[in-house]
């Protein structure tokens, strides 16, 4: 018989395997925000950012890492989506663990292979370096794993404890989503050891905790808890809650099980989603009934939990936490209106042991119903990889914008030493990312600036070139405030692009710009 740590390895060695083929293939292509964790990167150690540039929330840990990758294999957009794409894979095997804690080595292993080979959605958000995503469920599952060790061993509970802390509030730097993996965590404990967790393994455990959350900390401190009122201001009031919690059930849960494609523009979505399977109600309401049913199945467990009986009763109850407390963490955060890409919810794939665990079950009763069922799911989640559109990852305002072309547009820009421009937040960062900062933009439209010491060097520039995707939001804009000022450009059609260079009058079009803010 094969030994688990073989399937487990070989699990990851395909898991490995399918998101290189994505990051050479069809997910190749960086977006603003992956570009400007790569330009984070760049600047390290001369620069050690709390987090995303010009946010008070999404801790540095990933550019830090791929400032290390950069270090030894060079700067490019692969290397910095292979940071995203291991940081997958440590979670796929920290789910392994969590499983086979709680369900035994066969439901383990068929978690392990489902996330190796997930649904497209999260596919592509293992390689998106979007500030640190992959990361959360990673050090988040990590969080959950070692409190089913405090749990489960009261006797080590201090060290245990001590590691805990300090790895959920690691993912707290990296994320405020972790506070969902912190309440599950913290309830599975105190429910499991009802006052017999020692106060010095609270105190372990609670400095473990200062010191993972110590930069968030810091900087709330100085900067007055600017985390705290971003994540306060324009709160969700409990109508929007509710419809919030529609569209996750209506086009997030369809998303996430590789029904349909996630994207967050509209557009792309009115386009795509009537030819996916889960732009039909039977299929939605059949998904929903999956859940409910699976939920119902463990509902024992979570009440052996709360009433204190013994350990083995309370298998899949720290699952069912989990999946419990997604939708209404979702429902009120601040992008819950994303509803066809619910990256908030990317932590419910560490719930999957539960659905694995009745699965194995039906291969108790039947190996040939589990072969089907195996069948079905593997084939659901292949053939969302293999017709998915790259495209609807991709923000709309950037046009045809590719790395190709992109490449055409900076070497006619530093061969004219056009090397500052005015251009759309979407094509900006990689513009600067991929030129190796020797282009250096300021954003007229489609966001705002993220790095003001670029806005200055542009501002500042006798002659910016004004530089945008043709017929993009950004490129009408342009034209529509050249011709209410009267003024004029020199243009060049340059592939996909259009550059407008001698632009009168330079100042009032510098100020001109109708500034959004990102998604």
């Amino acid at each position: 018989m094969v030994r688990p740590s073989v399937l487990l390895t070989s699990i990851l060695a395909i898991g490995a395997v399918l998101r290189g083929w994505l990051i050479l293939g069809p997910h190749r292509e960086i977006d603003a925000d992956e570009a400007v964790v790569g330009l984070m990167a760049l600047q390290v150690p001369r620069e050690l950012p709390v987090f995303f540039w010009e946010q008070h929330y999404l801790g540095s840990l990933e550019a830090l890492v791929a400032a290390g990758m950069f270090a030894i294999f060079g700067p490019s957009g692969a290397v910095l989506k292979a940071v995203p794409a291991a940081f997958s894979l440590l979670f796929v095997a920290l789910v392994y663990l969590t499983g086979r804690h709680s369900f035994g080595t066969g439901p383990a292993l068929l978690s392990a292979a489902y996330l190796a080979v997930p649904p497209s959605f999260l596919a592509v958000w293992s390689v998106k370096a979007r500030g640190g995503y992959a990361e959360l469920l990673a050090t988040g599952q990590l969080f959950l794993f070692l409190c089913q060790m405090v749990a489960e061993r009261p006797g080590r509970g201090a060290r245990l404890a001590a590691l805990g802390g300090l790895v959920g509030g690691l993912a707290l730097w990296i994320h405020p989503l972790a506070l969902v993996y912190l309440l599950v965590g913290v309830v599975y404990v105190g429910l499991s050891l009802r006052g017999r967790l020692a106060p010095a393994t609270l105190a372990m455990g609670a400095g473990g905790f200062v010191v993972g959350a110590s930069p968030v900390l810091a900087y709330n401190v100085v900067e007055e808890f600017a985390s705290v009122r971003y994540a306060t201001v324009d709160g969700i009031g409990s109508g929007s809650a509710l419809l919030n919690l529609w569209g996750l059930a209506r086009y997030g849960a369809p998303v996430l099980a590789g029904l349909a494609e996630g994207t967050p523009s509209k557009v792309l979505l009115d386009e795509d989603w009537p030819h996916r399977p889960g732009s039909s109600f039977v299929v939605m309401g059949l998904l929903m009934l999956l859940v409910g049913f699976v939920a119902s199945r463990y509902l024992g467990s979570l009440q052996s939990l709360v009433r204190g009986s013994p350990s083995p009763r309370r298998r899949g109850a720290l699952f069912l936490l989990l999946l419990l407390a997604i939708p209404p963490f979702v429902a009120v955060s601040r992008f819950a209106e994303l509803w066809a890409e619910p990256r908030y919810a990317l932590p419910v794939y560490g719930s999957i042991p539960l659905f694995a665990a009745l699965a194995w079950q039906v291969r108790a009763r039947s190996r040939r119903g589990f072969s089907i069922l195996i069948a079905v799911v593997l084939t659901v989640n292949v053939g969302s990889l293999l017709t998915g559109d790259p495209r609807m990852a991709l923000p709309v305002s950037a046009g045809a914008s590719n790395e190709r072309n992109r490449g055409e547009l900076i070497e006619y820009l530093l061969a004219h030493n056009l090397t500052r421009v005015y251009t759309d937040y979407w094509i900006a960062y990689p513009l600067a990312f991929e030129s190796d900062e020797r282009i250096v933009p300021a954003v007229r439209s489609g966001g705002f600036d993220r790095r003001h010491a670029y806005a200055h060097q542009v501002s500042v520039a006798q002659e910016p070139a004004f530089v945008f995707p043709t017929d993009a939001p950004g490129d009408v804009q342009f034209r529509l405030d050249l011709a209410a000022l009267g003024g004029s450009a020199d243009v060049v059609e340059l592939s996909v692009y259009r550059v407008y260079t001698n632009v009168r009058p330079l100042e009032a079009l510098r100020r001109s710009g109708a500034l959004t803010v990102s998604g």
